[in-house]
């Protein structure tokens, strides 16, 4: 995805969240594969992050939030890693549509 562009992610449509904090899961129900699929917290974090921010932005983002526990190369990789597993799973899906997405 262009950094130029406000390129980001959305939800794909129909998908069902619902965070377990106390278990520190995410539970999450697609419907184009019907089932319900269990998320940690690292990628709860990220899905979070993607769904109110454009890429651009992420990676900063995601930095920022585990400074404490991870360095800034391991965060970047667990970041590639989570958006590649969430698209996978047919939880999100990637958005070129300035203008539209959240803040």
């Amino acid at each position: 995805m262009s950094e130029r562009t406000n390129a980001g992610y959305e939800l794909l449509p129909g998908v069902k969240l619902r965070g377990l904090p106390d278990l520190g899961y995410l539970m999450v129900f697609t419907p184009e594969q019907p089932r319900i699929q269990w998320f940690n917290t690292k990628a709860w974090l990220i899905l979070e992050l993607c769904r109110h921010r454009p890429a651009s932005e992420l990676t900063e983002a995601y930095a920022e939030a585990v400074a404490e526990t991870t360095g800034r190369q391991e965060a970047e990789h667990e970041l590639q890693e989570g958006l590649r597993d969430l698209l996978a799973h047919q939880v999100i899906r990637p958005v070129v549509n300035p203008g539209t997405l959240a803040r």
